[in-house]
């Protein structure tokens, strides 16, 4: 965990940390600090959090992805997270069988959000139209936010990144644009993501 021991500094040690947590857990709420600075402040000490953007931002050696919850993880992990990425939503359950019928019902708000980001991105959200023929249920927050809900299934995807913040809003690109060409592309069986991703 890093809790103690040798301190990494700098960007190389923002990268270490990142690599053997294999996440950095994003959450919107700051009574100090966000989630994750406090996380690399707790392992690192003092540092520069324009490291971190420069890696994410620039660099790209990290990204934002759906892990365990949302997530800043190493993009030479991206084949651990393709798994997810190439059957997301799978029938497994009772919630992806129901994401899967909205999004058969609302492929034009898939293809809008597309030919938008191909267009113009990045872009944030609210940039986008909605154009759902049916709208998303749920008894949570969630409810009637089409947009950001196909957004979050396209992240989930992965045919769309966060290219970008703009305060709390994030900023939506291509996949193809946006994951830079290093970018390990191997398609890893179950069993052998498992494997990696315990180690």
């Amino acid at each position: 965990q890093r809790l103690a021991g040798r301190r990494p500094a700098g960007a190389a040690g923002i990268m270490e940390v990142a690599a053997d947590l294999g996440y950095l857990q994003l959450d919107p709420i700051s009574v100090v600090a966000r989630s994750h600075l406090l996380v690399l402040w707790s392992r690192l000490g003092g540092y520069d959090p324009g490291e971190l953007d420069r890696l994410l931002w620039r660099e790209r050696r990290l990204f934002e992805y759906w892990s365990h919850g949302a997530s800043i993880v190493p993009t030479e992990d991206y084949p651990l997270h393709h798994l997810l990425m190439r059957r997301y939503p799978s029938a497994r359950s009772a919630y992806n069988r129901r994401v899967r019928a909205w999004l058969a019902d609302n492929q034009a708000l898939r293809r809008s959000i597309l030919r938008r980001l191909r267009a113009d991105g990045p872009l944030p959200g609210r940039a986008l139209e909605d154009r759902s023929a049916v709208g998303w249920r749920s008894a949570g927050w969630t409810a009637g936010r089409n947009v950001d809900r196909m957004l979050d299934v396209l992240w989930t995807q992965g045919r769309i990144m966060v290219a970008g913040r703009s305060g709390q809003q994030r900023l939506w690109d291509l996949a193809e644009r946006w994951l830079p060409d290093w970018t390990p592309t191997e398609r890893l069986p179950e069993r052998e993501v498992v494997r990696r991703s315990a180690q």
